[in-house]
């Protein structure tokens, strides 16, 4: 599924949301629920989730574990993502200097 980049971002952004709210057990939601909490509109919500194929219950909204799993399957790739980590500052020195603390 080749998806526009933006998509992908609030795809990302959903997950991590939806993620704390089943953690204090939410079964559903609405878009414009999710919409005001990312100051997002609820159609923009609702365009990205057709996207993926995922439309929710007019009476209770998006399924929350079901819309993370589908989520989850659209944007993780089995193989993983390369990534970069760019400003770390001295993360890297802290290493030898343990080392040396322990060597030396």
């Amino acid at each position: 599924m080749n998806l526009p980049p933006r998509t992908v971002e609030r795809l990302s952004k959903y997950r991590r949301l939806l993620e704390k709210l089943q953690e204090s057990e939410e079964s559903y939601i609405f878009s414009h629920q999710l919409a005001r909490m990312l100051n997002l509109t609820p159609v923009q919500v609702r365009r990205d989730l057709m996207l993926i194929g995922f439309s929710g219950n007019h009476r209770k909204g998006y399924n929350i574990s079901e819309l993370l799993a589908l989520i989850g399957k659209t944007i993780d790739r089995e193989e993983g993502h390369n990534i970069a980590i760019v400003g770390m500052g001295n993360l890297g020195r802290l290493h030898d200097l343990s080392v040396k603390i322990k060597t030396g």
